[in-house]
């Protein structure tokens, strides 16, 4: 039971993730496709963004 609750909770990362990574590739920032880089790269890759 733990471990189709840990399993959901990682497919729910993994999609929200997804769909940031989409978002942003729409205004042209590109991110690694893991989600491990995911929290260590926006700080230093927001910096040029313009909105």
């Amino acid at each position: 039971m733990v471990h189709r609750a840990r399993q959901r909770l990682v497919e729910q990362r993994t999609a929200t993730v997804n769909r940031i990574r989409g978002l942003l590739a729409e205004i042209g920032v590109v991110l690694p496709p893991k989600t491990a880089t995911f929290g260590a790269a926006p700080p230093r890759r927001w910096g040029n963004c313009r909105a």
